[in-house]
């Protein structure tokens, strides 16, 4: 039928004008039928209950969604009341002033001209709508001027406002188009032309309203009700007038006309998502840093951005967020059906972070009240989203973001660094684990960004394309790099249960790992100084970081073996922590099972890398003794899926314990790749000053690979690379703390700077820095230590 119908009617206007005239006839006709039911006296009493029905009206009620806690009981994000202004979609684009141009060229004509006895010829009338056009545009344009200036914005970011609507309502279009489209051609059975499915959706009728200003002050907000209160009334009066044909018709006409632009904005009062915390004044003591910047002073230093990676923000919905195809549901959906929990324009979603993670419990319920000519009959009030409590101390976040700022001035390039280091500003990450719960405490990355950068347009932009410094990569769970020496522990204790070595086994150094090739696969201690370390122990050779030993056990465990053990230990599984962005890290593929391959990942080189947050998990999992439990910045009990993962590894506990005598060699005797600062003037001091702790650890100088300028195509995929922007080594630093009474360790404390160098110099004074913070806010037998739950 449809077919034909088409083939007798080709034009697609001439189809949809025939459409369009069945249509006509049959509300006509309906109308007449309905004239004619109201001449009974039941049909009257049917249309009054129609009339009253009609006067029922339903007020949604917003919900208020869930806060969020860090680990001391302090509100880190939380709902409160604000004001908004929204605004119709006709005003956001050119369509208001050609709507309104066509009405006042009708209006002129017939009250003006008409009544004086004037024929308009179309070319005429044509010209008058260009007039009145005109006038329409000069007012919508010093609409968005006075808007702009009681916003107090600048005109460009509100213009990239208006193109982020046009182009979510475009999205939305498209999308609607497309799921009718698929509709209709499953109950055709026949393709469609787009354009026979197309329509206009809700967003972009005049009774929709779009958010342009957020958070509005007051004297912004009584203007514009001053201002809609004008034009409702002159609304009235031109109603009235026309009604009555007064004489001051054309004049009560022309003051509408002027003052109707403001019947497109509307006041709304959402709740407004703040922030607290996310800006820190913190006191910072210079005494205890590196000779050559110590002082006795105390810093104030402002950051600003303080967990905002680990939160994450709020954005606008989009319609590809809920609906069909995502397991989020609409407001209401095509069937009419209402889901109060559901999504609809104009909401805000978790972008990034916890907000995004943990959207489902934090997200709460809309309530409503119906009213029935003026009584209320139904009320369902709404319900606030579930609170979310973290793991993270926002303080000691703070403080430890505070200390890599540029502000301090420690987190640079210093004397204690090698020559080959770059002078540029460090970029790098620390992470914070409590080794009893993998409850990651603090997790910074640097350098970072604040809340006002993100929210303003210019800033944001450049942040996004600052490819030197990526601040908005979120170092501890994206980055993934080479662990260098600092898998050598967890391979020790691996090889022993795998019993490749023996606990009491010494192996030769003689400097390199093949005399055949003396260039290849050498040890740190022979590329420096052409030395050797002979013959040595595991527990020596993690103190001294010796390659040959970990080449060969490298060797011996295979490709294979060290995969699997690798993956036990966490990496090549992404931990779900609850943040966004996660790396799963990398493992050789099938293809790079050869022996060179294990050799490299003996020391942590080759096709293997690992996040910080993984390197944390993976030490965690060392002290314990061979069980990993997944970290988390969520409580458990938080955690939507209510666990995290945790299983014994079984490693020999000899193993074990040799590895972390190991860990203590390198930050307690003299030859430990971790004990001393070194200076130019032959000079040295301790890295750590703690007297009162038990502090071990391993350094980790990992090769990297250059970080170049990357080209994107027209898509925003990587289309090439180009100069060197930065090059050399990672540097590691990876502790395990406790208090000297304390029996098993109790926190990691990790630091990587990316192309720092040299671990020990690059990461050490980085770590007992955070040891310092962690004690200024109540660890570690701190002065705090009573106000730390």
């Amino acid at each position: 039928m449809r077919r034909t119908l088409r083939q007798m009617i080709p034009s697609m206007f001439h189809r949809r004008l025939l459409l369009l005239g069945v249509v006509a006839c049959a509300v006509f006709m309906l109308l007449l039928a309905r004239t004619a039911m109201l001449a009974s006296g039941e049909s009257k009493n049917q249309a009054v209950l129609d009339c009253a029905k009609s006067l029922e009206v339903t007020k949604v009620t917003p919900t208020v969604r869930g806060r969020i806690f860090d680990r001391n009981g302090l509100v880190l994000a939380k709902d409160i009341g604000g004001y908004d202004v929204a605004i119709s979609f006709e005003l956001i684009t050119e369509d208001w002033a050609i709507k309104n141009a066509q009405f006042a060229t009708k209006f002129h004509i017939r009250y003006v001209a008409n009544p004086a006895g004037k024929y308009f010829t179309k070319a005429e009338e044509f010209e008058l709508y260009n007039e009145k056009l005109a006038e329409f545009n000069n007012l919508q344009s010093l609409f968005w001027y006075n808007l702009t200036d009681l916003a107090g914005v600048d005109n460009e970011i509100v213009q990239e406002r208006k193109q982020e609507i046009l182009k979510k309502v475009q999205r939305q279009s498209s999308l609607n188009v497309y799921w009718k489209e698929r509709r209709l051609e499953e109950l055709w059975g026949e393709e469609l032309n787009w354009r026979e499915a197309e329509f206009t959706i809700a967003e972009e009728s005049d009774k929709f309203k779009h958010i342009v200003f957020r958070d509005i002050n007051k004297d912004m907000q009584r203007k514009i009700q001053e201002l809609r209160t004008e034009a409702e009334n002159a609304w009235l009066e031109y109603k009235y007038a026309r009604s009555k044909k007064s004489d001051d018709l054309i004049e009560k006409r022309g003051i509408y006309e002027v003052l109707s632009v403001w019947s497109g904005v509307e006041i709304q009062r959402p709740r407004q998502r703040v922030y607290k915390f996310e800006e820190q004044l913190v006191p910072m003591d210079r005494s205890t840093l590196p000779k050559p910047i110590r002082s006795n002073q105390v810093q104030e230093v402002e950051v600003g951005g303080v967990g905002l990676p680990i939160l994450g923000i709020m954005r606008d919905v989009y319609a590809e967020d809920y609906g069909e195809g995502t397991r989020r549901k609409p407001y209401r959906d095509k069937d009419g059906n209402v889901d109060l929990k559901g999504y609809r324009s104009n909401d805000l979603i978790g972008f990034w972070g916890i907000e995004s993670t943990m959207e489902d419990k934090l997200r709460g319920w809309r309530g409503f009240q119906t009213k029935k000519l003026g009584e209320v009959i139904e009320t369902v009030d709404p319900i606030r989203g579930e609170d979310v409590n973290l793991t993270i101390d926002i303080f000691l976040q703070g403080r430890i973001q505070a200390l890599l700022s540029k502000e301090y001035g420690f987190f640079k390039p210093q004397l204690w660094h090698a020559n080959e280091v770059q002078n540029l500003p460090f970029a790098g990450s620390v992470v914070v684990l409590d080794v009893e719960t993998s409850e990651i405490l603090a997790a910074v990355s640097a350098p970072n960004y604040t809340l006002k950068q993100y929210r303003d347009p210019k800033t944001r932009k450049k942040l996004v394309q600052d490819q030197v410094n990526r601040p908005m990569w979120f170092r501890p769970a994206f980055l993934h790099y080479q662990p260098g020496s600092t898998v050598k522990p967890l391979l020790y204790a691996s090889a022993v249960t795998e019993g490749q070595v023996s606990t009491g086994e010494m192996i030769y150094c003689g400097g390199v790992f093949d005399p055949k090739t003396p260039t290849r696969f050498r040890c740190w201690i022979h590329k420096m100084f052409m030395s050797k370390h002979e013959s040595i122990n595991g527990s020596k050779a993690i103190g001294v970081s010796c390659n040959i030993f970990f080449y060969t056990l490298g060797k011996r465990m295979g490709v294979e073996n060290l995969v699997k053990w690798y993956k036990k230990f966490g990496i090549g599984s992404r931990p779900n922590s609850l943040i966004t962005g996660e790396s799963k890290g990398d493992l050789p593929r099938k293809d790079q099972y050869v022996t060179g391959t294990a050799i490299n990942m003996g020391i942590g080189q080759g096709p293997m890398t690992w996040t910080p947050i993984q390197a944390a998990a993976a030490y965690a999992t060392l002290a314990r003794g061979g069980e990993y439990i997944s970290p988390t910045f969520v409580k458990p009990e938080d955690r939507l899926d209510n666990k995290q993962v945790t299983r014994n590894i079984g490693l020999n506990q000899a193993g074990v314990m040799i590895a972390l005598e190991g860990l203590k060699h390198v930050t307690t005797e003299r030859d430990g790749g971790g004990r001393f600062l070194k200076y130019a003037d032959k000079s040295k001091e301790l890295i750590f000053n703690h007297p009162d702790l038990d502090i071990v650890g391993k350094t980790g100088t990992a090769d990297a690979a250059a970080q170049k300028f990357i080209y994107y195509d027209d898509k925003g995929d990587v289309d090439s690379y180009g100069k060197i922007l930065k090059d050399g080594d990672h540097g590691w630093f990876i502790a395990l703390v406790k208090r000297k009474k304390d029996k098993h360790y109790k926190y990691v404390v990790l630091s990587v700077v990316d192309y720092g160098g040299s671990g020990r110099a690059a990461s050490g004074p980085i770590v007992n820095q955070v040891i310092h913070a962690m004690k200024a806010e109540g660890y570690l037998g701190g002065e705090n230590e009573g106000d730390v739950r």
